[in-house]
């Protein structure tokens, strides 16, 4: 049982989160003026270190901070399946915003630091 989760989380480029949350909250993309990233995400799947059924579960974190250019974050967000849930005008809405913030305060370039776990596990034989 292979699993690849990706987790958005604190750092990268510095003031670029805060900023960007006034447009998830104009644009209904959260309801929580206060949202913080994780520092360190809880483990997804928790649940199969306890059950009988798996064996050999293993838990691998990776960081990587992502450097996110003009085009290149507007084609990221795109593929956000929050981002996809919004109408045509309120999504070509938000990523103008989006991409006016990074334009005009962060000189065209953003990074995001983002921890990818992998988690395998087997399952006992019957």
């Amino acid at each position: 049982m292979p699993s690849v989760s990706i987790h958005h989380v604190a750092g990268g480029t510095e003031g670029f989160f805060a900023d960007s949350q006034q447009y998830y909250l104009k644009w209904g993309l959260s309801t929580d003026p206060d949202f913080q990233l994780y520092t360190d995400p809880p483990s997804v799947f928790p649940e199969i270190d306890h059950q009988r059924e798996f064996i050999s579960v293993k838990r691998h974190r990776f960081d990587a901070a992502v450097l996110f250019t003009s085009k290149s974050l507007v084609g990221m967000l795109q593929t956000d399946s929050l981002i996809r849930g919004l109408d045509e005008t309120s999504r070509r809405c938000f990523l103008s915003d989006m991409g006016h913030l990074r334009d005009s305060g962060y000189g065209g370039e953003v990074s995001k630091n983002y921890l990818y776990e992998v988690v395998t596990a087997r399952r006992r034989a019957k």
